[in-house]
């Protein structure tokens, strides 16, 4: 009887044995909850759900709607394929193969970097690659979305290549491939092609690289282009390395051709605590404004309290004697408000055209503002309106109000400018109503010169002349057609009229 009986049990146990291997759904689905607290329990998360389990031991499982929850982040797929067989079952699931998820949303909990800490699991489960399809990452407004994710884990670690696009700190990204090693004491990203895009301006990195050390100190580095408030600058250098609690960085951009600012190379070196506390310095190599030659300008950045400030002190007397022109400045930029603290403009053998304490404005179109008084040795120079969408676009309508005109070296003449000036789009410039006071050129003189004329290569040309004379009781008037027929004394017309 007893020997019945135990045959009957083995009977029994090895029936359900093979129910377990060939269908083995049917217990993980009608012991569900219980289940789902055994893996949650296995793998050390607060919460695994799942709705529905087919397959076996045999072909494999696929799940519907797989929950995890942990308090590191917070997990959807709609449909997870495992690729777990027999063997596994007696290696105690220590080398799986292969996981696939579909249509998954991952929600962190944490910083980011909290993520790297370790690559250590809290269990004896080892799974040789992993592939996310269709993978939504979300964090607070961050949403960052792939395509294509893989994941291939070693004894060391695992390594990572994806392709992705979506938006991180306000940033919108475009990656067309990353390839990521994480491992327990070294971890490195290379992002090949990653484009960022911030309000309209981008940034396109052929070569980009992430690597931190067993402290989770890192270095950044790469090569690449951009466009910043619509100018295209080469990346040619980028490199931060950190230290305990300043980082250093190095930045070179290469040269920037425009109508109007450019140069052959700018250079930006530093530390920096985080993006809302950096300083440094800089320098900017053969710089032109409006397309006319600077001497070089350095000086210092710093951005703390949300102001950023450049200090470009005016040169030395040395340097001033450079026949190209010299630009000095001290500005404050806090959000679309650019204070100019202090401007100095200087050309060789000429006083300083000086602007102080101004208030500028710009937003993601465009810089622009009103009513600005700039000093000159004698009169002032008032821009009443100004904007600069881009490089081919922007206008100034200014005013002279009893201007010094020795400034402009192709009149080659003296006198106090009175009119308006506009120009535009580097091809459009005129005066209006404009006349020239106790104007003087070599021998001649006139009480008063009223023109019309355009404003080219720092020259004056003239297209229309009227001078006033007074000589005894006579005021003589005369009319031109150009400044070199007035200065060719080529007379088209000449009245004489007894003053009253």
């Amino acid at each position: 009887m007893f020997q019945k009986l135990k045959i009957v049990v083995l009977v029994f146990f090895f029936l359900f044995f093979i129910s377990c291997i060939f269908f083995t759904s049917i217990y993980l689905n009608l012991f569900k909850t219980s289940f789902q607290k055994i893996l949650s329990s296995k793998f050390n998360v607060n919460k695994i759900e799942y709705k529905n389990i087919s397959g076996n031991f045999i072909n494999g499982f696929q799940i519907e709607e797989l929950i995890i929850n942990t308090e590191y982040y917070f997990a959807l797929s709609k449909q997870v394929k495992l690729d777990i067989n027999l063997s596994d079952v007696f290696n105690g699931f220590s080398d799986i193969d292969s996981i696939i998820f579909f249509d998954s949303i991952l929600e962190l909990k944490k910083d980011y970097l909290d993520y790297f800490d370790s690559t250590e699991t809290s269990n004896n489960w080892t799974i040789n690659f992993i592939t996310l399809n269709n993978l939504k990452i979300k964090k607070n407004t961050d949403n960052v979305f792939f395509d294509n994710l893989n994941i291939a884990f070693d004894k060391d670690g695992y390594v990572i290549n994806a392709k992705g696009a979506g938006k991180l700190l306000d940033y919108s990204l475009d990656i067309d491939r990353i390839d990521a090693k994480i491992y327990s004491n070294y971890k490195e990203f290379d992002f090949t092609d990653l484009e960022i895009e911030y309000i309209n301006n981008n940034l396109f990195f052929n070569d980009f690289n992430i690597s931190f050390d067993s402290y989770n100190n890192y270095i950044m580095s790469g090569i690449g282009s951009g466009n910043v408030w619509g100018y295209n600058l080469n990346i040619d250098s980028l490199n931060i390395v950190p230290y305990q609690k300043e980082h250093k960085y190095y930045l070179d951009i290469g040269s920037l051709n425009d109508n109007i600012f450019g140069f052959n190379q700018l250079t930006l070196y530093g530390d920096f605590i985080d993006l809302d506390h950096f300083k440094g310095n800089f320098d900017i190599y053969s710089p032109n404004l409006f397309q006319k030659d600077f001497h070089h300008i350095n000086g210092k950045i710093e951005y703390l309290d949300s102001i950023f400030t450049i200090d470009a002190p005016f040169v030395s007397k040395v340097e001033e004697k450079q026949k190209k022109h010299i630009l000095a400045a001290y500005i404050e930029i806090q959000d679309t408000l650019i204070n100019l603290r202090k401007v100095q403009l200087k050309t060789r053998g000429y006083p300083s055209l000086l602007l102080n304490d101004q208030i500028i404005y710009a937003n993601q179109h465009c810089f622009y503002g009103k009513n600005i008084p700039i000093d000159y040795k004698v009169g002032n120079l008032f821009i009443n309106d100004f904007k600069i969408e881009g490089s081919a676009e922007y206008f100034f309508d200014m005013t002279f109000d009893n201007f010094d005109i020795d400034l402009f070296k192709g009149l080659d003449a003296n006198g106090y400018l009175n009119g308006d000036l506009y120009f535009a789009n580097n091809d459009s410039a005129y005066f209006s109503n404009a006349k020239i006071e106790d104007f003087s050129y070599k021998k001649y003189s006139f009480d008063e010169v009223d023109l019309e004329g355009s404003f080219n290569n720092d020259e004056l040309v003239i297209s229309d002349l009227k001078f006033s004379k007074q000589i005894g009781f006579l005021n003589v008037t005369g009319s031109f057609t150009s400044l070199d027929n007035f200065y060719n004394k080529i007379i088209n017309k000449i009245k004489v009229r007894v003053k009253d």
